[in-house]
């Protein structure tokens, strides 16, 4: 548990956690990755990076995040970072946002999820420099109420449902992709 602000570094992989990695219950926490891997046992409800109601967090440099539910899932937090990382083979999805405003996910790489990003109930994130790409379901999928947010300099492509899914409650998001397909439901 990181329930103390500050930077925290890691210097090796961890494999076959079971259960969430890191829980961040801190506001102005920095975890980087150190270019290593955070790999769980691929079963149950758990997080390679969760935090709830907190603002400013960094999560930064994982070589991956993979064998979790969700790599990354932020919940009702806002103004918070994540880039330069890989989160791939998670059994839903590489990056999940609920109620999150004002976050920036930037170099990316979501693989080999369900959803590589979702996000519901979340306005005014930007999103660039990602790549989502074969995902079992969406690349990116916008869910409800998701508004204001802006995406450049996506690739998403070979997803099983959609490579980029903007539900019709979702209103006014900025969109410069390349897919082979891209709809709105």
């Amino acid at each position: 548990e990181l329930a103390t602000s500050g930077t925290y570094a890691l210097n090796q992989s961890i494999t076959g956690i079971s259960g969430t990695c890191f829980n961040v219950t801190a506001d102005n926490v920095i975890l980087i990755g150190g270019g290593y891997e955070v790999s769980g046992d691929n079963s149950g409800t758990d997080y390679g990076v969760f935090a709830k109601g907190i603002i400013n967090l960094s999560v930064k440099d994982f070589q991956n995040i993979g064998g979790f539910e969700n790599g990354i899932h932020l919940d009702n937090t806002n103004e918070s970072l994540v880039e330069n990382l890989t989160s791939s083979t998670n059994g839903d999805n590489g990056v999940k946002i609920l109620y999150g405003f004002e976050n920036n996910l930037s170099n990316l790489n979501l693989t080999s999820n369900h959803n590589g990003i979702y996000t519901s109930s979340s306005s005014n994130n930007t999103f660039s420099n990602i790549n989502s790409s074969s995902n079992s379901d969406d690349g990116i999928d916008l869910n409800s109420n998701s508004d204001h947010n802006t995406l450049t300099n996506i690739t998403s492509n070979s997803n099983n449902d959609q490579n980029i899914e903007l539900y019709e409650s979702s209103y006014n998001n900025v969109t410069n992709a390349e897919t082979s397909s891209s709809e709105t439901e």
